[in-house]
């Protein structure tokens, strides 16, 4: 069987699909059973017969070598199998001319009829569905850990991320139980999208999602590009979980809230979106979504101007990895306000603003240590991919135009180095105050002993007060004549003895308490 690379037709892709994951199950059990769960997404049995049209949502753009960028929006399979004839008639380019260059955009979740003629089509490395639908094994029975990939398993593949922050009201609920809520509820909605129960062809897909504080909590969301090369041209594929507005999807972790009434969230402006990089939004229509404060949607993200725009066309069909320029910039720009909302609720539990429940600042503090080390090391692989396919990527010939990407990747790889370095400073700062965190709960607690120490000498000196008079009184016992004891003693007697024994007890006490330690 030969690989999915050389498959013809969306059938055989699913079935060299199908027959590399039991050839890696001989090989390598534990690789090989992803495999079969990326086989069993692709639904091999189901393709061979299944000729029907199905709903997609992707978009197709075209660079020619001389020309401008052509925008095609793909709705349906029938116009994937017929795309030769789309992208003929979109261009209409002499036969001599160069074809162009063709940048596929898959807009959050896809049907198998897609993939299957995605990859047959653009000879797709199946490895890049797999690096993109990771959450198929995050509910898998065998929890299969595919992640990372080393190098060499994942080349001209690419992953970014993308963070939305959001700002709702407070409702009046513990921090700890909102946490343990969202929790629940990623877990929840993880689980939904991998039966795909209430999930539609180019539904928003979110990898993950945290609470910062009652008022702020944001969402993340992954975008999968892959280049595939093939007689001496090249052509791009990026899938991206951001598409339709949120809403539309399986029940999301903030939808509901353990609380009697739903809280307002808006999503706050990013200077770039995904939500809809194929059609240029009417003026209206962006404010409308802005507005919209009920129904999040992050639509209300979208840019001024669709995917590209702000690149030049002959560059981006010279130099593939000039075309993901905009998308780098949008993942770091995206890291970066969290980093910056992150930082905020660092001073807010380190320093002189340290709350004063240490054990609530130590939890918060070592919960955004875990979004903050999950975030550099997606940093890490960021500038890493700057770093290798840079070089490696097929390049521009022409001096100025190599000269100007040079340009914007050095911008690329500064901004990830520096937002490494702050994630560092952060990391830095949680370890510090934590440290100090359980330094005060150290010192809170000695000084709580003191005091409970300070409580026992009272105690200690009561006793001791009743100590010369329990001497007293079982040395005379009861035989005093007020208690009608015939040929008692009188009671004068008994305080005329008790007092000298409990004055000298008590001088001998401050004597040995003034001068005994020298």
């Amino acid at each position: 069987m030969s690989d999915p690379e050389d498959s013809a037709t969306p059938a055989d892709y699913a079935k060299a699909v199908a027959a590399q994951a039991r050839r890696h199950m001989n090989d390598s059990p534990f690789f090989g059973q992803i495999f079969k769960v990326l086989s069993e997404r692709l639904d091999c049995e189901r393709q061979l017969n299944d000729d029907q049209s199905t709903s997609i949502d992707v978009t197709l753009h075209l660079l020619p070598r001389c020309g401008d960028k052509i925008v095609q929006h793909l709705s349906d399979t029938s116009e994937l199998d017929n795309l030769e004839a789309v992208v003929t008639t979109l261009t209409s380019s002499p036969p001599e001319a160069s074809p162009a260059v063709q940048i596929l955009f898959l807009h959050g979740h896809q049907p198998p009829q897609c993939l299957t003629r995605v990859g047959a089509r653009y000879k797709v490395n199946p490895r890049t569905y797999l690096r993109h639908l990771q959450y198929l094994w995050f509910n898998s029975q065998s929890r299969l850990f595919a992640s990372p990939s080393l190098p060499s398993a994942s080349v001209d593949i690419v992953s970014l991320c993308v963070v939305t922050l959001v700002q709702r009201k407070a409702m009046g609920t513990p921090l700890e139980d909102m946490r343990c809520y969202a929790k629940q509820a990623m877990e929840k909605y993880l689980h939904e999208v991998y039966i795909g129960r209430g999930l539609n062809t180019g539904d928003s897909i979110v990898r993950a999602s945290w609470i910062h504080s009652p008022e702020y909590f944001s969402v993340e969301q992954e975008i999968t590009i892959s280049l595939q090369r093939k007689d001496g041209s090249w052509s791009l594929l990026i899938w991206t979980d951001i598409a339709r507005e949120l809403s539309n999807s399986p029940d999301i972790p903030w939808r509901a809230a353990p609380a009697s009434k739903p809280a307002q969230s808006s999503f706050l402006t990013n200077w770039l979106s995904l939500a809809n990089l194929w059609k240029k939004p009417a003026q209206s229509e962006l404010l409308i979504a802005i507005r919209k404060l009920h129904t999040p949607s992050l639509s209300s993200l979208r840019s001024s101007s669709p995917y590209g725009d702000q690149l030049e066309a002959k560059l981006m069909a010279a130099d593939p990895f000039y075309c993901l320029s905009e998308l780098f910039k949008l993942s770091a720009y995206s890291i970066d306000h969290l980093l910056k909302l992150i930082e905020g609720r660092i001073q807010e539990s380190t320093g002189y603003n340290l709350s004063h429940s240490q054990q609530t600042s130590h939890a918060d503090l070592l919960y955004h240590q875990d979004i903050l080390n999950r975030m550099r090391k997606r940093v890490v692989n960021s500038l890493g991919d700057i770093r290798n396919y840079r070089h490696s990527w097929p390049k521009t010939t022409n001096p100025q135009q190599k000269a100007q990407v040079d340009c914007v990747t050095d911008g690329l790889q500064q901004d990830f180095q520096d937002l490494q370095d702050r994630i560092d400073r952060l990391l830095t700062r949680c370890h510090e105050g934590m440290n100090m965190c359980m330094s005060l709960a150290a010192i809170n607690g000695a000084e709580k002993a003191r005091l409970q120490a300070e409580r026992i000498g009272q105690l200690t000196w009561l006793a001791f007060f009743y100590t010369p008079l329990s001497f007293t009184t079982s040395f005379f016992g009861m035989n005093l004549a007020d208690f009608g004891e015939k040929g008692g003693l009188p009671t004068y007697l008994w305080f005329a003895v008790s007092v000298p024994i409990v004055t000298i007890s008590y001088l001998v006490l401050l004597l040995v308490g003034k001068y005994g330690k020298k």
